[in-house]
């Protein structure tokens, strides 16, 4: 009998052995679909886990740090914040005030003052004013209303708005109300230096600076640029007075005091920004984040899903410390720096990958508007220092009899030529022309914003009124209509 042959192979043998590699290495294709992905699940889900407590203690770290600091980190330390700094003294008043201004016949009457002059280039003494017996007429039905104003802002105090800080629209509520009375004392002061009405002219003027001064404690970004929106109505007229020569040297001075005691536009942005963040921490806390609106639908439930809002708690802390150490004492000096983190915050946001967006989906919607505000802050803090400076070349000119020649020269009248320094390292222009006027001049940060990453200096040569009928930044001071006779 013979033996098999070994070296044949067995053909239903080899197809088994196929048949259990197959199966084998589908076992282990199947094994390594399900497996593996649960692996790297389960690692990343244990990363995002410890991602997020560590988020969570630097974020409870912090907070803590701030709240020992006497900083607020949500609304009930907000209020607290704005308490200390502010004072119900005159609260009655101002609701009086408010009463008034939205009464159906105030506002009918003001309205209509309002529509006539406005638009209108508003004439110096001796030529026709526009609608003057209505807004005479205007200012004589309201005496008691004006005295009710004198007597609130003659206390000179940063006055409390009632507001709540987990309601937005308590802020918004209040600042119709404060445009209109800005408006209401421009139509005063206006029709008064018309008619060289030195005392009720003066009083407006001061009534606007001090308007402003009583606002100066809010904390929120967009109260302060309310604020310098009424402020500049009050410096517009100011320039106004100058032009006129209206105001006397004791009144001049005054003026010159009150806006030399504003907030520095480096303290009221700092403070601002302090505000804001407990503003935005305080809303991690709350649901307000379900808005299809946002990077994503419903975000906040997405957030939560991925774990909490640890990361971007910490990512909206971090952007807001870096634009507070970027503030010091003069904002003037700070702008190229708070500009420059305002441009490289912007253009992070817009880089963010998908798995980025949801980490930061509530602290970038909570980011306010940095870049325009500090622009608006620079402008303010501008405006500033080229009326200080055009107030003391007016009461230059009433001392010595003749106009000054550089702004070194204004140090006779007690003003500090270092401190109406604008960007770069020159003062602003003053040149008197051929007429015996004297220009006054600067540069608007809003619209020459590269001037601010080089820090360029005031232009030397003034700037052509022909080309900018609007004078904006600049002053022009007339001679007294008397010299020129």
């Amino acid at each position: 009998m013979s033996s098999p042959d070994r070296s044949t192979p067995d053909p239903e043998k080899s197809n088994d052995r196929r048949r259990s590699f197959g199966f084998g290495c589908l076992g282990w294709s199947l094994v390594l679909l399900t497996v593996l992905p649960l692996l790297i699940a389960g690692s990343m889900g244990l990363w995002w886990k410890r991602r997020q407590t560590l988020a969570n203690q630097a974020v409870t770290d912090r907070l803590q740090t701030l709240s020992a600091q006497g900083l607020p980190i949500d609304a009930i330390s907000l209020q607290t914040y704005y308490n200390r700094s502010t004072t119900n003294h005159g609260r009655d008043l101002w609701r009086s005030i408010r009463d008034q201004l939205n009464s159906e016949p105030f506002a009918t009457s003001l309205g209509n003052v309002l529509i006539a002059v406005v638009g209108k280039e508003i004439p110096l003494p001796g030529k026709p004013y526009p609608a003057d017996k209505e807004i005479q007429q205007f200012l004589d039905d309201n005496a008691e209303f004006f005295h009710k104003i004198n007597q609130w802002l003659d206390a000179d105090t940063h006055f409390r708005v009632e507001v709540d800080f987990r309601d937005f629209d308590t802020v918004f509520d209040q600042f119709g109300d404060q445009r209109n009375l800005a408006r209401v004392l421009r139509v005063k002061a206006r029709h008064a230096i018309h008619h060289g009405d030195s005392v009720s002219a003066h009083q407006a003027l001061r009534n606007g600076i001090f308007f402003a001064r009583s606002q100066e404690k809010s904390p929120l970004l967009i109260s302060h640029l309310v604020r310098i929106a009424v402020e500049s109505v009050a410096m517009d007229s100011i320039d106004m007075a100058l032009e006129a020569d209206t105001l006397d040297q004791s009144q001049l001075s005054d003026l010159l005091q009150a806006i030399g005691a504003l907030d520095s536009s480096a303290e009221s942005l700092r403070n601002a920004i302090i505000g804001e963040r407990a503003f935005a921490l305080d809303n991690f806390n709350r649901d307000v984040f379900a808005d299809e609106d946002l990077f994503f639908d419903k975000p906040d439930r997405l957030q939560r899903t991925l774990g909490g809002h640890a990361t971007d708690k910490l990512s909206a802390i971090e952007s807001f410390d870096l634009w507070l150490r970027a503030v010091s004492d003069d904002l003037v000096k700070d702008a190229p720096l708070l500009l420059d983190i305002a441009d490289q915050q912007s253009q992070s946001l817009q880089q963010l990958n998908v798995f980025q967006q949801a980490e930061r989906c509530v602290s970038a919607t909570l980011t306010p508007p940095i870049q325009m505000s500090v622009l608006a802050f620079l402008r303010n803090e501008h405006q500033r220092r080229l009326v200080r400076t055009a107030i003391a070349a007016r009461r230059y000119r009433h001392q010595e009899s003749r106009w000054p020649q550089t702004v070194d020269e204004l140090q006779r009248v007690g003003l500090d030529p270092k401190s109406v320094h604008p960007s770069g390292d020159r003062p602003f222009g003053i040149h008197e022309q051929a007429d015996g006027t004297l220009l006054v001049w600067g540069f608007d940060p809003t619209t020459d914003y590269s001037a601010f990453s080089e820090l360029a200096p005031t232009p030397t040569e003034p700037p052509n009124l022909t080309l900018n009928p609007d004078r904006d930044m600049v002053i022009r001071i007339s001679t007294k209509p008397q010299e020129n006779e």
